[in-house]
């Protein structure tokens, strides 16, 4: 009497883990990558709309004053701050995903989720231009 089996051998599981664990060593990488540009273009919407809120700032006071002038914190003029601002911490970011503006070098500082990178922007309230210094 033939019995009727049915299953998978053992070395097509191991086929399959072995393909599993292929792409998995491809996958990573590209993902690790893929969250840095993701934090490098959030990054950028911020500086942005630092840029933005700065320019409104200088118009709106150019139309009641009559001269223009700049705020000394871009944060200060955005709507939506970003989560993780500490308007508290006067100096350059140092937590993961901190924003802060060092009002001492009049720097907007971002640490990266890595807990390692700063990221810096200088400000200056006389000409109201945010630059990169990277």
């Amino acid at each position: 009497m033939k019995m009727n089996q049915k299953g998978f051998t053992l070395i097509e599981l191991v086929m399959v883990i072995v393909i599993l664990g292929i792409l998995a060593a491809v996958a990573i990488p590209r993902f690790v990558n893929l969250s840095a540009q993701a934090e490098a273009a959030s990054e950028d919407g911020i500086v942005g709309a630092l840029r933005s809120a700065v320019y409104i700032y200088s118009v709106n006071m150019m139309a009641t004053t009559g001269s223009e002038s700049y705020p000394g914190n871009p944060f200060n003029e955005l709507g939506q701050k970003p989560v993780t601002y500490d308007s508290t911490d006067t100096d350059d970011a140092d937590t993961a995903d901190e924003w802060t503006f060092n009002s001492s070098t009049e720097k907007a500082t971002h640490m990266r989720n890595d807990g390692t990178t700063l990221m810096t922007w200088t400000y200056s309230s006389s000409t109201g231009l945010l630059v990169g210094d990277q």
